[in-house]
């Protein structure tokens, strides 16, 4: 929509005629006497041209009248007005409430959020803004659009938005960035990256894993998709991490003999405390018999890293 303003004056032009006057000639009449010579002062040109009007000065907020609207497309231009000439007038609540909530008109609402009384109800706030947040509008407006798709992914991650998922401010942020907001830009960048870490601990069975390693291979055992949740300091995890197999390593003779399991890449699960493992379980790659069998082959082993960790092994096929 084209940016409306209201100008108080016209810029008013006359037209100029250019008046051309000559003089005539007067001729001596009778005889031989010579004709009489032009009159030495022969009539110039008029440049009588009205002066062009100067430019109308700026709208103040003086000259705007806020109940200069009739309707609610006039009622936006007179709000707008009011706002150009000086922002955070509270006059223009009433002219842009019209046109935001009668016309639908997204800039109005936009701007009506920047002066909306602080009595208003949380229902009204999220309504105005859910009207602004629209990414086409006017282009001198655009960020007034973008602050209210701030404010409504706001509002739906603290679940003021009635029938919407606290989950779904990710549609609200992503247009406030498109709009041009760095602060929502950086904070989609940090929601897609929790998504990407939330996909990952689900993926591995480990949340809050501060510790993975691609692969492990250890005294033959070879282990893939290793995730631990571990005490201390990340970097002293990372390297504890190495003997994450040294529980296979004990038990392999065990776990050698679930014909079940056999070729297959069980996915363990398993939490040691001092020194042993606690709590085990397969949480995917084999049947319910194979997981049974490699559950006993590995309860009770020897686990120097303390925490929670998860990671698929990998069984080789028997001859």
């Amino acid at each position: 929509m084209a940016p409306m303003r209201v100008w108080l004056a016209s810029l008013s032009t006359s037209a100029s005629t250019l008046v051309v006057a000559s003089s005539l000639v007067a001729c001596a009449g009778g005889g031989s006497a010579p004709p009489s010579r032009p009159s030495a002062q022969a009539a110039a040109p008029s440049t009588n041209v009205a002066p062009v009007a100067s430019p109308p000065p700026p709208a103040t907020a003086a000259s705007v009248d806020p109940a200069a609207c009739e309707d609610a497309a006039s009622c936006a231009a007179v709000g707008l007005a009011l706002l150009d000439a000086k922002p955070g007038d509270r006059r223009a609540e009433k002219p842009l409430t019209r046109a935001c909530l009668e016309a639908s008109d997204a800039d109005a609402c936009a701007a009506l959020l920047t002066v909306l009384s602080p009595d208003a109800s949380d229902d009204r706030i999220v309504q105005v803004a859910t009207a602004g947040c629209v990414v086409e509008g006017s282009e001198a407006l655009r960020a007034k659009r973008a602050k209210a798709c701030s404010w409504l992914a706001a509002a739906t991650r603290r679940g003021l938005v009635q029938g919407a998922s606290p989950s779904s401010f990710a549609q609200p942020l992503a247009r406030a960035c498109e709009l041009g907001a760095r602060d929502a830009c950086a904070a989609q960048a940090k929601v897609a990256q929790r998504e990407e870490q939330r996909a990952a601990e689900a993926a591995s069975g480990v949340p809050r894993a501060n510790v993975r390693a691609a692969s492990l291979t250890s005294g033959g055992v070879h282990l893939r998709d290793v995730a631990c949740q571990t005490e201390g300091s990340a970097l002293g995890s990372l390297f504890a991490t190495a003997t994450a197999a040294a529980p296979f390593k004990e038990r392999m003779a065990a776990i050698s003999v679930c014909k079940h399991a056999t070729g297959a890449s069980p996915r363990f699960r398993w939490t040691a405390r001092a020194g042993k493992i606690v709590d085990v379980a397969v949480v995917s790659g084999v049947d319910d018999k194979g997981a049974a069998c490699l559950v006993r082959a590995l309860r009770g082993a020897t686990a120097p890293l303390a925490g929670t960790c998860a990671a698929t092994l990998e069984l080789a096929t028997k001859p």
